[in-house]
C-alpha cells in the first residue's frame, strides 16, 4: 500500500489520538512518521535514535530518507493525506522538523507533546514547508 492508493482517499479514517497520546521520546518527529507509516500504511522505514538530536542531525536524517529517496520518497507541491511534511523556521534552512499531513493539519511530535495543527497555524512558525510521499 501507499498513501496514494484509493483506499486511503475512499472513506479510510486514522485515529489521530492513538498516536497524540504516545511519547516518541528523541526525534520523536522521525519516530512518530516511522510509527504512522507502519500502523496505518504497512510501511517501514528505518528508525533513528541518534546520540545528539541537534538541528544538524535531524536536517542530515531527513535529507537522507526524504531527499536522497532512501525509501522512494518524491516531492510534491501540494499536501496529500499521509504525506510527509518537513519543516525549518527560516526559509534558507535545511528542514529540521517533519510531521504528517491528514485532514488538513499535521500531526508531528516536539520535545515531550505530539500536535495535531492545523497547517495554516503551523506555516506562522515554519517559513519553509515541503511535502513528499511514497
Amino acid at each position: 500500500r501507499s498513501p496514494n492508493d484509493a483506499w486511503i482517499l475512499i472513506g479510510y479514517k486514522m485515529d489521530v489520538n492513538k498516536y497524540l497520546n504516545k511519547q516518541y521520546g528523541r526525534l520523536g518527529c522521525w519516530l512518530l512518521i516511522v510509527d504512522i507509516y507502519m500502523q496505518e500504511l504497512g510501511l517501514e522505514l528505518q528508525e533513528y535514535v541518534p546520540e545528539s538530536a541537534t538541528l544538524k542531525t535531524r536536517a542530515a536524517i531527513f535529507r537522507r530518507e526524504l531527499h536522497n529517496n532512501s525509501h522512494g520518497f518524491l516531492q510534491i507541491k501540494e499536501p496529500t493525506n499521509f504525506c510527509v511534511v518537513t519543516m525549518a523556521k527560516l526559509k534558507d534552512q535545511t528542514p529540521h522538523h517533519v510531521g504528517i499531513y491528514y485532514n488538513g493539519k499535521v500531526i508531528h511530535a516536539l520535545n515531550d507533546m505530539n500536535y495535531y495543527q492545523d497547517i495554516f497555524s503551523l506555516s506562522d512558525q515554519y517559513q519553509k514547508m515541503e511535502y513528499w510521499t511514497r
